[in-house]
C-alpha cells in the first residue's frame, strides 16, 4: 500500500492511525473515528485531535487491556495450583507416606509457599488493574452524562447562553 501517492479528487481515502487504508465514496467521508484524517488530491490534513471524552475512551481501553492481561496471569496460576501441589507431592513420594501426609508436606514446603506468594501478588495486581479500568470507565460515563446534560440544556433553554 502506498499511502503517500497523490490521489485525485474523485478518489478520497480515509487513512487510519494504524495504517489501514480504506477507499470510500466521496459523499461517505465522515469525521467520526479516533486519530483519523482525510487525504484528498495529495493534500493531507493533520489528524483531528481527540476530544476529552474520546481520550477517556482510549484511557479506559488501555486500562481494560491491562486488566485482562493481569487477569489472564492470575487465572493461569490459580488453575495450576492443584497441579503444582500434585507435582510437589510426587517429588516427596517415596512410598512411605500417606496421601494426607504428602499433601501436608507439600503445602508446607518453601516451593509451595513461593507459588502461593506469586499467586497472591498476581491477584493483587489483577484487582488493582480492575479498579483502574473501572475508574476510567466511570470517568468516561460521567463525561458522557455531562455532555448529554449540556445538550439537553441547549435544546430546552436555547435563549439562555
Amino acid at each position: 500500500m502506498n499511502n503517500g501517492a497523490a490521489l485525485t479528487a474523485t478518489q478520497p481515502r480515509l487513512i487510519f492511525s494504524n495504517t489501514i487504508t480504506v477507499s470510500v465514496e466521496r459523499q461517505a467521508i465522515e469525521t467520526a473515528g479516533l486519530g483519523r484524517y482525510v487525504e484528498r488530491a495529495g493534500k493531507q490534513k493533520m489528524p483531528e485531535p481527540l476530544s476529552p471524552l474520546e481520550q477517556r475512551i482510549v484511557t479506559a481501553e488501555k486500562y481494560g487491556k491491562d486488566w485482562a492481561d493481569k487477569y489472564e496471569k492470575w487465572i493461569q496460576l490459580d488453575e495450576s495450583k492443584k497441579n503444582y501441589l500434585a507435582s510437589l507431592m510426587n517429588d516427596l513420594d517415596n512410598g512411605e507416606y500417606s496421601e494426607t501426609k504428602l499433601e501436608r508436606l507439600a503445602r508446607g514446603s518453601k516451593d509451595f509457599k513461593l507459588f502461593i506468594d506469586c499467586l497472591c501478588l498476581a491477584k493483587g495486581e489483577e484487582l488493582r488493574a480492575k479498579v483502574r479500568y473501572e475508574n476510567a470507565r466511570d470517568y468516561f460515563e460521567a463525561g458522557r452524562s455531562r455532555e448529554a446534560t449540556e445538550r439537553a440544556k441547549l435544546q430546552t433553554f436555547p435563549h439562555i447562553p
